[in-house]
């Protein structure tokens, strides 16, 4: 795939140091993954997800905890301790606090609703957790480096 093998000239195949194994493309790879899912369900957070069995909004939440993870051993203490509170705060109040309710009727006809205050502070929660993740990733050097013209190295 996108890894490589690199055969040391000093390579003892008796002792098995044959190649290094290349993880920083393989972490790109998903990071790329994990960033272009997160744009795909942006566009509607409220829609449930058939491909992984959630709403968007819960999906986010999960996708955002991955890339967390994918940048937390760079992080600093307070970078850490942040994106932590964050992401604390959030998950307590998905537990506390329904953001779709299925309601049944009478005649058995079930419908969702949205509990629309709770559903416009978790989408805010999730837009700030996922704005300091994406920071931290770009701010580690895990993310594409972007150049004006002035600072084109080439």
């Amino acid at each position: 795939m996108m890894a490589y093998n690199i055969r040391s000239p000093s390579a003892d195949l008796d002792e098995g140091k044959v190649s290094d194994y290349n993880a920083a493309s393989y972490k790109m790879r998903r990071l790329d993954m994990l960033f272009t899912l997160l744009n795909e369900i942006n566009n509607n957070l409220l829609v449930f997800n058939m491909d992984y069995n959630v709403f968007n909004y819960e999906l986010k939440f999960s996708v955002c905890q991955q890339l967390y993870q994918e940048v937390e051993s760079k992080c600093t203490d307070d970078e850490r301790k942040e994106a932590e509170e964050l992401m604390h705060a959030i998950e307590m109040f998905l537990q506390k606090r329904k953001i779709v309710i299925k309601s049944t009727k009478l005649n058995k006809e079930s419908k969702l609703k949205v509990d629309s205050t709770a559903f416009t502070i978790v989408k805010k929660s999730l837009y700030n957790y996922e704005k300091k993740i994406r920071h931290l990733i770009d701010d580690h050097g895990m993310d594409t480096k972007y150049y004006d013209e002035d600072d084109d190295p080439y």
